[in-house]
C-alpha cells in the first residue's frame, strides 16, 4: 500500500464539535507513506482522538510523512497508535505522533518490529501541552534500532516524550537486540511545566551506541530532563555493550525547581565513553541540576568501563539542590585516559559550584587506571560540601602520567564555603607515578577532605625526575578550612624520584597530620619525600607525622620533614619500627650552575619566615643507621624552638661518612635548640660523621642563633664508638626548598672530625647544651671530637662521660673551651675499669691547612690525644675543670697524650681533679697552663689509690703566667699508694713560674722511687716548684715512714754480674726492670745513702 503526494488517511473530528475521532486500522503486506502523505485520527473538539493500528507483514517507509493522533482542546482521551511489522523505516522528516494540547491523557505509542530506522530528522513522540498526561511510548525491535542525522532544516532525529503542562510526561521504552543513537539523533523525556518528565528504560541484549558528529559543535544523545517544577525522569540502560563517542550524551538534567532522574547503566560486558579529537564539546554521562531540585544519582555496572579523550561521567550541581551520587560497579576494569592534545578533562566527577552538597562517588573494581591527565574527583567551588570518594579495587589502582599542565588525579578539593570531601581507597596494589596525584585540598573556608589509602601488598609513588612537577599523595589548605588528615595502611609503602607524600597549611586552617602503616617497608630512595609544613603564607599548626612499620629507609637524597616557614607550629615525627632505620647517600643535581648534593634526612625545621615551634622527632627501631651523607636534625632558622630528637633503639646505631644528628639554632634563629636523646646497644660514629645541638655562628646575611642550645644525651648498654674524618667536600642543600641561597655552613669541606658537639658560636647569644654520656666501653679515635666551646658570653656546655672503659687514641679530643666572656664548662669521666688517652693525629697540619687555619671547622687543639678544658687567646671567661672520678683500676696517658687545662684568656684557669686505681704517664702530660695573671691559677689533684708510674719524659706539670710576668705556680696534690718514675727519662712533677713565686707541691705517698725534689729543672726526673726569678714554691712529700730497706743487707759498692734465677724467668709477654735508686745524701741530710732495687713487671711493657 502506497500512500504519497499528501495523500492523506484520516478519520478525526474538525472545528469545536464533540465527538470522538474514529480509528485507522490498515492491513497490509506493505505500507509506503511519502511525500507529505499523512495518517490522522485527531479531535479538536471534546472529544478523543481516534487510534492508530497498522498491521503491516514486511515493510513500512514513511518518509517526510505523518501519522498522528492529536487532541487540540478540551478533555479528550488521545488516541493510541499500534504499529507492527518486520522493518520499520522513518526518514527526513517523517513523523509518529500523540498529542494533547487540552485536560486529556496523550495517547501512547507501542511498536513491535525486528527492525527500526529513524533518520534525517524524523522522530517518534507522545507529548502534553496542557493539563493531560502525556502517553507512553513503547518500542521492541528483535535485532535493531537505529536513530541517525538531521533533516536539512536542523531537525533532529529523535524518539521523544514530553510534557508542557501540568502533568506528567509519558515513559520510554525501547527493547531490542542494538540501538545506535548517532549523529546529533536522540532519545529523550522532557517536561517544560509542572508536570514530571518521563521515564527511559532501554534493554539492549547486543549493544547501546550513542555517537555524535565530528562535524558539529552539537550534540544529542539519550535523555531525562526538566526545566520547570516537574522532576525529571530516571533513565535505564540494560545492554551488553554501551558505547558513547564524538560528542555524544546520556543525561539526566534539571535546570528548574523539580529533582533531576536517576541514570541506572546495566552492562554486562563493557562501558565505553570516548571523546572527540576534532574539538573540545563534551561527551559522557551526566545527572546534573542548575536549579533548587536536586541532580539525579548515576549507576553504572558492567565488566569494564572506559572513559578517555576528553570524555566524562559527571553528577554536578550548579544551582542549590544537591548533586547526584555516583556508583561505578566494573567487575573487571575502569580506565579513565586523557588526551595530551586539548585542555578540556577527561574524568569521572561528582561536583557542586552553588549552594547544593555534592554527591558522594563511589567505584568499585578489580583494576582502576587513570592516565594521561585524566581526572576522578569530588569538587565543591560553593558553599555546599563537597562528596566523598571511594574506591574499591580488589587488585590495582593506578594513576599515570601528566598532560596539558593537568597530572592524572583522584582529587576532593573545595574552593568555597563548603567542606571537602573524603577520599578512601581500597585495593591491593596502589602505583602513583610520572606526576599524577591523589589529594584533598580546601582553598576557601570550608574542611579539607581525609584521605584514607589501604592497599594489601603495596603503595607506589614515583615521580619523574626530569621534570619539576612531582607525583604526590597530599592533603592540604590555603585557606581558612584546616586541611584533612592522610593515612595509608599498606604492606609495603615505596616513593621515588621526586614522589611526595605530604600534608600542608598555606593558610588559615590546621595542616593534617600524616599516618603511615606498613606491615613490612617503607622505602623512600631518589628524592622521595615526606613531609608536613606550614608554608610561607600559613598562619595555624602544621600536622604530625607517624611511621609504622617493620623497615625504613631513605636513600639518594630523600627526605622526611616537618617544618614551618609560616606563623605556626611544625608537626613532629613519630617513626615506630620493628627492625631497621636506615638514612643513607646523596644525590647530586646542578642548580644555578653548580652541582648540589641533596642529602638523605629525616628532619623538623623552623625555616626562614617561619615563627613557631619546630617539632620533636622520635624513632624506635632494632637499628638505626645513617651513612654517606645522611642527615637527622631538627632546628630552627626563625623564631622558634627547635625540636627535640630522641632514639630509643634495641641494637645498635651507626653514623657513617659525613652523616649528621644535629639540633641547631640557625643564623638568624631565635629559641632553644632541641636535646638529642639517645638509648641504644651500642652507638658508632665514623669518617666525619657527628652529633651536634648548638647555636650557630652569624654569617653575612643573619646574625648568629640566639637562644639556649640543646643537650645530647647517650645512654649505650655496650659502647660508644667515634673516629676518622670526612673524606671529601660535600654542599648540603633541601630538596624541598632549593632555589634556597645556599649558607657557608652548608658546604661541608674534607677532613672534618667526627664527634659529639653543643657549642655557642661567634656572634650567637646564649649558653651551649651539655653532653652527657653514659656507656659499658666509651672509644674515641683518628682525630674524632667531644667538644662543648663558647665564642660569646654564653657559658659552654659541660661533657660527661660515664663508662667502664674510656679510650681517646690517635689524636681524639674531649674539648670545653672558651673563645669569648663565657665560662667553658667542665669535662667528667666517670670510669670503672680502665681510662686510656694515647698518641696523636698525624694528619691534624693538613686537614688545618685544608680549611685555611678555620678553627670551627677543624676544632682540634692540636694533633695530640687528650682531654683539654681551654681558655682561647682574647678571652675573658673562666676556663673549665677536668674530672676523672669513680677510681678506674688502671688509667694511661701516653705516646705524647694530653690532659689539660690551658688558660690563654683573662679569665680564671680550671682544675684538674684525677681519682685512679693507678696512674700510668708514659709520655704522657697532666699539665695546667696559664698564661696570665696571678690570680689565675690552675691546679692539679691526684689521688691515686695504688702506683702512679712516670715513664719517658712524663709531665705532671702547673705553669703560670708567660716569659716576663710575675704570677705565682699552680698547685700539684698527689695522694698515691707509690710513685715510681725511671731517674734518667727526665719525668718532671713542676709547679713553675716565670717572675712569680714558684707554686705548691704536695705528695703523700708509701713509697716514692726514682724521682727526687730539685730546686731546678734537670735532665734527670725531677719534683720542681722553682721560679725564674729565684722564688721557690714550696714542696712537701709526706711518705708513711716505712723503711724499704728494712731486713736487707747493704749491696755492695761494686758492680756485679747480676744473674736470674731460671725458676724466675719472664713471660714471653713480659718485662723485667731493675731500676737502681740513689737516694743523695748530699741533696738532702735527712736519710743517708741507699741503693735499693725494685722490680717492675709490666705486662707487655718497654
Amino acid at each position: 500500500m502506497n500512500l504519497s503526494s499528501r495523500a492523506s488517511v484520516e478519520s478525526s473530528t474538525a472545528g469545536l464539535q464533540s465527538g470522538n475521532a474514529g480509528d485507522i486500522f490498515i492491513k497490509a503486506r506493505s505500507l509506503s507513506v511519502t511525500d507529505g502523505a499523512t495518517l490522522n485520527a485527531s479531535t479538536f473538539g471534546q472529544g478523543n482522538g481516534g487510534n492508530i493500528t497498522l498491521r503491516i507483514d514486511e515493510n513500512v517507509t514513511f518518509d517526510n510523512a505523518n501519522a498522528a493522533s492529536l487532541v487540540f482542546l478540551g478533555t479528550g482521551t488521545g488516541g493510541s497508535i499500534d504499529i507492527q511489522t518486520r522493518d520499520f523505516s522513518l526518514s527526513n522528516g517523517a513523523i509518529i505522533s500523540t498529542i494533547t494540547l487540552g485536560a486529556g491523557t496523550g495517547g501512547s505509542i507501542d511498536i513491535q518490529v525486528r527492525s527500526l530506522s529513524l533518520s534525517n530528522g524524523a522522530s517518534i513522540s507522545t507529548t502534553t501541552a496542557g493539563a493531560g498526561t502525556g502517553g507512553n511510548l513503547s518500542i521492541n525491535a528483535d535485532q535493531s534500532v537505529q536513530l541517525t542525522g538531521t533533516s536539512a532544516n536542523g531537525r533532529l532525529t529523535s524518539i521523544v516524550t514530553g510534557t508542557n503542562g501540568k502533568e506528567d510526561a509519558g515513559d520510554l521504552e525501547i527493547n531490542t537486540g542494538q540501538l545506535l543513537v548517532s549523529d546529533r539523533a536522540g532519545i529523550a523525556t522532557t517536561t517544560l511545566g509542572e508536570g514530571k518528565g518521563g521515564n527511559i528504560r532501554i534493554n539492549a541484549s547486543d549493544s547501546v551506541q550513542v555517537i555524535g558528529s565530528s562535524a558539529t559543535n552539537t550534540s544529542f544523545g539519550i535523555e531525562t530532563g526538566t526545566t520547570g517544577k516537574g522532576d525529571s525522569g530516571n533513565l535505564e540502560i540494560n545492554t551488553g555493550r554501551l558505547l558513547i563517542h564524538d560528542r555524544a550524551g546520556i543525561s539526566t538534567t534539571t535546570l528548574g525547581e523539580g529533582k533531576g532522574g536517576n541514570i541506572r547503566i546495566n552492562a554486562s560486558d563493557s562501558v565505553q565513553v570516548i571523546g572527540s579529537s576534532a574539538n573540545d564539546t563534551f561527551t559522557g554521562i551526566v545527572t546534573g541540576t542548575n536549579g533548587k531540585g536536586d541532580a539525579g544519582d548515576l549507576e553504572i555496572n558492567t565488566g569494564q568501563l572506559l572513559v578517555r579523550d576528553r570524555a566524562g561521567i559527571l553528577t554536578t550541581t550548579l544551582g542549590e539542590g544537591k548533586g547526584g551520587n555516583l556508583n561505578i560497579n566494573a567487575d573487571q576494569s575502569v580506565q579513565v585516559i586523557g588526551s595530551s592534545t586539548n585542555d578540556t578533562f577527561t574524568g569521572i566527577v561528582t561536583g557542586t559550584n552553588g549552594k547544593g552538597d555534592a554527591g558522594d562517588l563511589e567505584i568499585t573494581t578489580g583494576h582502576l587506571l587513570v592516565r594521561d591527565g585524566a581526572r576522578i574527583a569530588t569538587d565543591t567551588n560553593g558553599t555546599g560540601s563537597g562528596g566523598d570518594l571511594t574506591v574499591n579495587a580488589s587488585e590495582l589502582v593506578q594513576l599515570i602520567g601528566f598532560a596539558e599542565g593537568r597530572p592524572s588525579s583522584l582529587t576532593s578539593i573545595t574552593t568555597g564555603k563548603g567542606d571537602a570531601g573524603n577520599l578512601e581507597i581500597h585495593t591491593g596494589r596502589l602505583v602513583v607515578r610520572d606526576r599524577a596525584i591523589i589529594s584533598t585540598t580546601t582553598n576557601g573556608e570550608g574542611q579539607g577532605g581525609n584521605i584514607r589509602i589501604n592497599a594489601s601488598d603495596s603503595v607506589q609513588v614515583i615521580g619523574n625526575s626530569a621534570s619539576g612537577t612531582l607525583s604526590s599523595l597530599l592533603t592540604g589548605t590555603t585557606g581558612k578550612g584546616d586541611a584533612g588528615n592522610l593515612e595509608i595502611n599498606t604492606g609495603r609503602l615505596v616513593l621515588r624520584d621526586r614522589a611526595v607524600i605530604s600534608t600542608t597549611t598555606n593558610g588559615e586552617g590546621k595542616g593534617g597530620n600524616l599516618s603511615i602503616n606498613a606491615s613490612d617497608s617503607v622505602s623512600l630512595n631518589r628524592v622521595g619525600l615526606i613531609f608536613s609544613g606550614v608554608g610561607e603564607d600559613g598562619e595555624n599548626n602544621s600536622g604530625n607525622i607517624h611511621i609504622r612499620a617493620r623497615s625504613l629507609s631513605l636513600t639518594n637524597g630523600s627526605f622526611l620533614v616537618a617544618f614551618t616557614e609560616g606563623i605556626g607550629d611544625a608537626g613532629n615525627i613519630d617513626i615506630n619500627v620493628d627492625k631497621s632505620v636506615r638514612v643513607s647517600g646523596v644525590i647530586t643535581q646542578r642548580l644555578t650552575g653548580n652541582d648540589f648534593v641533596f642529602p638523605s634526612a629525616i628532619a623538623s625545621s623552623v625555616l626562614a619566615g617561619g615563627e613557631g615551634q619546630g617539632g620533636d622527632i622520635s624513632i624506635k627501631a632494632e637499628s638505626l643507621s645513617l651513612n654517606n651523607g645522611g642527615l637527622l636534625f631538627s632546628n630552627t632558622i626563625e623564631r622558634g624552638d627547635a625540636g627535640n630528637i630522641s632514639l630509643k633503639v634495641d641494637d645498635f646505631v651507626t653514623l657513617n661518612n659525613l652523616s649528621l644528628i644535629q639540633s641547631n639554632v640557625e643564623p638568624g634563629g631565635e629559641g632553644s635548640g632541641g636535646n638529642v636523646n639517645i638509648q641504644a646497644r651500642s652507638l658508632t660514629l665514623k669518617n666525619g660523621s657527628s652529633i651536634q645541638a648548638g647555636l650557630r655562628a652569624a654569617n653575612d646575611e643573619s646574625p648568629g642563633g640566639i637562644g639556649q642550645g640543646g643537650n645530647i644525651n647517650i645512654h649505650t648498654s655496650d659502647f660508644v664508638e667515634i673516629s676518622g674524618t670526612n673524606p671529601r667536600q660535600v654542599t648540603f642543600i633541601s630538596p624541598i626548598f632549593p632555589e634556597n641561597a645556599v649558607d657557608p655552613s652548608q658546604i661541608q669541606p674534607p677532613n672534618l672530625s667526627s664527634g659529639l658537639f653543643t657549642s655557642t658560636q661567634t656572634g650567637a647569644s646564649g649558653p651551649a647544651g651539655n653532653i652527657f654520656v653514659t656507656t659499658g666501653a666509651f672509644r674515641l679515635a683518628d682525630g674524632a671530637v667531644v667538644e662543648a666551646p663558647t665564642a660569646n658570653s654564653g657559658r659552654a656546655g659541660d661533657i660527661t662521660i660515664d663508662a667502664n672503659t674510656i679510650d681517646i687514641t690517635g689524636g681524639a679530643q674531649i674539648i670545653s673551651a672558651t673563645r669569648g666572656s663565657g665560662d667553658a664548662g667542665d669535662i667528667m669521666l666517670k670510669v670503672k675499669d680502665s681510662l686510656t688517652i694515647s698518641g696523636s693525629d698525624p694528619n691534624f697540619e693538613k686537614r688545618l691547612a685544608g680549611v685555611g687555619g678555620d678553627r670551627d671547622r677543624i676544632t682540634n687543639l692540636g694533633p695530640e690525644s687528650g682531654l683539654f678544658a681551654n681558655t682561647d687567646v682574647g678571652s675573658t671567661g673562666d676556663g673549665g675543670n677536668i674530672s676523672i672520678q669513680n677510681y678506674p683500676k688502671t688509667a694511661t696517658i701516653n705516646d705524647g697524650a694530653v690532659v689539660t687545662v690551658n688558660s690563654q684568656g683573662r679569665g680564671a684557669g680550671g682544675e684538674i681533679r684525677l681519682q685512679a686505681g693507678s696512674l700510668t704517664l708514659n709520655n704522657g702530660t697532666l699539665s695546667a697552663q696559664i698564661d696570665q695573671t696571678e690570680e689565675n691559677v690552675g691546679n692539679i689533684f691526684l689521688n691515686v689509690q695504688n702506683l702512679l708510674l712516670l715513664r719517658n719524659g712524663s709531665q705532671i706539670s702547673t705553669t703560670v703566667g708567660t716569659p716576663g710576668t710575675r704570677s705565682n705556680g699552680g698547685n700539684i696534690f698527689i695522694n698515691a699508694g707509690a710513685i715510681v718514675a725511671v731517674p734518667n727519662e727526665n719525668s718532671d712533677i713542676t709547679a713553675n713560674a716565670f717572675e712569680g713565686m714558684g707554686g705548691r707541691i704536695s705528695i703523700s705517698t708509701d713509697n716514692i722511687f726514682g724521682i727526687d725534689f730539685r730546686e731546678r729543672l734537670t735532665p734527670l726526673s725531677d719534683i720542681t716548684a722553682s721560679s725564674d726569678a729565684g722564688l721557690t714554691g714550696t714542696v712537701v712529700i709526706n711518705t708513711s715512714g716505712i723503711d724499704p730497706t728494712r731486713g736487707l743487707e747493704n749491696l755492695p759498692q761494686d758492680n756485679i754480674n747480676v744473674q736470674v734465677a731460671q725458676g724466675c724467668q719472664v713471660g714471653t709477654m713480659e718485662k723485667a726492670i731493675f731500676l737502681s735508686t740513689i737516694s743523695d745524701a748530699e741533696e738532702s741530710h735527712r736519710v743517708q745513702t741507699t741503693y735499693s732495687t725494685v722490680l717492675l713487671r709490666e705486662n707487655g711493657g718497654r
